[in-house]
Formats: C-alpha cells, sequence, structure tokens
C-alpha cells in the first residue's frame, strides 16, 4: 500500500517535464487531499472542491479519452516524441495502479481546469491538475 507521501513522489517523477497539449500546453501537477474516505469523487463535490461556481461548465470523461491523443504513437513520430507517448503509457498505468475510482473533471471554457483525481490507499483524495486551452 503506498502512503500519500509516496503517491506524490509517484506522480511528481512521473510528470516531470511532461506537458498535456492542448491548444497551449500545460503542467500536470500532483496534489492530495485530505478525504479520510468521507467525500466521494462526484460532480457535486468536485464544486465544492475545487470552488467552481454552480454555473461553470463541467463535463467529465474517462482518463484513456483524456489521454487519446498522448498515448498512441504515430509513424511521423520523432524518438523524442515516441518517447513521451511511452511516458504517458506509464502515467496511465500508474494512476490506475494506485489509485481506485478514477475520475475526469473538465471545469469551465476556453481555459479549461482540468482534475484528474482517484482514492488513495489512505482514503484522501490525489492524482493531477492541469488545463487544457480550446478556443
Amino acid at each position: 500500500m503506498n502512503s500519500n507521501e509516496e503517491i506524490l513522489a509517484l506522480l511528481s517523477e512521473a510528470t516531470k517535464g511532461m506537458l498535456l497539449v492542448s491548444e497551449v500546453d500545460y503542467p500536470l501537477d500532483p496534489f492530495i487531499w485530505a478525504a479520510s474516505g468521507s467525500i466521494s469523487v462526484s460532480q457535486a463535490n468536485i464544486r465544492e472542491l475545487t470552488h467552481m461556481p454552480e454555473d461553470c461548465l463541467l463535463e467529465e470523461c474517462e482518463l484513456a479519452f483524456l489521454f487519446r491523443h498522448v498515448m498512441v504513437e504515430k509513424s511521423w513520430q520523432n524518438e523524442e516524441e515516441v518517447q513521451l507517448v511511452k511516458r504517458f503509457q506509464s502515467l496511465y498505468r500508474l494512476l490506475n495502479n494506485i489509485l481506485s475510482d478514477i475520475k475526469v473533471f473538465r471545469l469551465g471554457r476556453i481555459e479549461i481546469s482540468v482534475y484528474i483525481i482517484g482514492r488513495a490507499p489512505s482514503g484522501d483524495l490525489a492524482g493531477l491538475i492541469t488545463k487544457q486551452f480550446e478556443t
């Protein structure tokens, strides 16, 4: 079982130097939110946890959908790009191995806050925060 500190260290190492590609690229920042198993990972609770107003656009998607463009090798990619694809594949596996009940929430329009959230073995919430820019 991984402690919160181990989870943060694993996620920090796995995402070091990685950017989620959109119209503007953003880093993936690991987090732990104390929840002690009492807060469910839901659309209702994500607004409260992130202090987003009720009128803020909220979408939920699967982690595989969020990473769909960055986890597939393409014939035209150079070696550096192929290595990045492999890192995203490893990150996907890591998230699924260390967290349960993973959900992805996208909040906002144009500059979208993205929360990849799951339950750590401690019962706390953990994952990654990033942004996507879409016009």
